[in-house]
């Protein structure tokens, strides 16, 4: 800051203050150089902050926005998983998918591997067929085997908290031991690709039928 400095002679005025004396005044004048910093004025650096300020406002609505996106991304996840259930007194095993995400699980597409050989589902006919070929292939004939499978084929829905289920039944429970849907069904492997409601891939379910 700079300091300009000029000095005035006036005239003394006389006590009554209308007639002037010989004596003169000396009167000091500072005039203070507004300027802050690298030439910029009071009203420069005002100007300067709320643009600053404006700048760091919009930056955290935008840090705002991606924390949200990615809270409702995590709040509506699919997450699929499956338990297995056998008894043998009645000849009924029963593999349950459950959906314990917050969100719907919609099938993009799901394939049976039987002996490591992949048949693609892409509907539920084909989903039906490939699990009925593989599961039959498990066992003879004389175990009258009957299943059922719910819709697993493309665009499948499994809302949120939502269990669906596989079951096997033998005609005959007395042929049922304790291995005995287990080393047949180890062969075959199911695989279920799914996303959520925003389109985002998570990892698919990949399930033995064998327990």
């Amino acid at each position: 800051m700079t300091v300009a400095k000029e000095y005035w002679n006036i005239p003394k005025p006389s006590e009554d203050f209308l007639t002037t004396q010989g004596t003169n005044l000396t009167v000091f004048v500072d005039h203070a150089d507004n300027t802050l910093v690298w030439g910029l004025g009071a009203s420069d650096v005002t100007a300067i902050a709320g643009v600053f300020i404006a700048l760091i406002a919009i930056l955290i609505s935008i840090w705002q926005v991606i924390v949200s996106r990615k809270h409702d991304l995590i709040s509506v996840r699919p997450i699929l998983s499956y338990s297995t259930f056998m008894n043998a007194e009645i000849g009924k095993y029963v593999i349950t998918i459950c959906n314990v995400g917050g969100g719907p699980a919609i099938i993009k597409e799901a394939a049976v591997y039987f002996k490591s050989k992949a048949i693609v589902m892409n509907d539920d006919d084909n989903t039906y067929n490939a699990l009925e070929k593989a599961i039959f292939s498990s066992f003879k004939p004389e175990h009258d085997i009957r299943f059922s499978v719910p819709p697993l084929g493309k665009g499948a829905v499994i809302s949120s908290g939502e269990k669906i289920s596989i079951t096997i039944e033998v005609g005959k429970p007395e042929l049922v031991k304790r291995d005995y849907f287990s080393k047949p069904l180890a062969d075959v492997l199911v695989e279920i690709f799914y996303t959520g409601v925003y389109g985002k891939s998570v990892p698919p379910l990949k399930l033995s039928l064998g327990y």
